[in-house]
Order: structure tokens, then sequence, then C-alpha cells
């Protein structure tokens, strides 16, 4: 997990927050972009079928302070120079369960 400048899907502006690297270490270790998902800790009373809420658990090892979710379908590609600092890993186990979520969804 890293903290990016995080665009709007409108493209009017950006938001300073926490993402999901989910593209490989080797398309990442080859090129200059890396695919993201959106982290946000606005956790709605009712999640949607789009949104992972990480386990309480597992906060502290992604290096996240407070309760949050990943919003699958807020995908973007940026360029790693964009990268503010990273935070933290989610375990391999639940990563696992991201990656098999994003995909048979999208």
């Amino acid at each position: 997990m890293v903290l990016v400048p995080f665009p709007f899907t409108d493209l009017t502006g950006i938001k300073q927050r926490p993402a999901l690297v989910v593209s490989s270490e080797q398309l990442n270790a080859r090129g200059h972009d890396a695919i993201l998902l959106a982290i946000t800790s606005q956790i709605p009373t009712t999640p949607g079928v789009d949104d992972f809420l990480i386990p309480a658990s597992e906060l502290s090892a992604c290096g996240l302070p407070k309760p949050s979710l990943i919003k699958l379908a807020k995908a973007v590609t940026l360029h790693q120079s964009l990268f503010i600092r990273p935070l933290g890993a989610l375990p391999s186990g639940t990563l696992a369960e991201v990656l098999g979520r994003f995909h048979r969804q999208f």
C-alpha cells in the first residue's frame, strides 16, 4: 500500500489517499506505471459489492490508522514517481482474496 494523489473519476481534482498496488511486481519493475485501487476510511453502513472491508486485525500491517475499505471499482494507473510514500502491506491471503474478487467482478 502506498499514499498517492488519487484522481477523482471525473478528473476535476485529486485527493491524497492510500491505495493498494494490484499490478504485479514484474510489471512494476519493468515499467514506470502501477495499477492501484483506492482505499477510504468512509465506510457506509452497508458496504457495496465493490467494497472490500480490510479486517481490523490487519490495519496496522497495512499502515492504516483507522477502519478502511478497498474500493474495487476505483482503479487507476499512475506513474510510480507520484507515490508519496509506502504505507504497509496487505497480508498475502487477504491480497489474494481482494484480487480474486476484483477479477471476478471486473
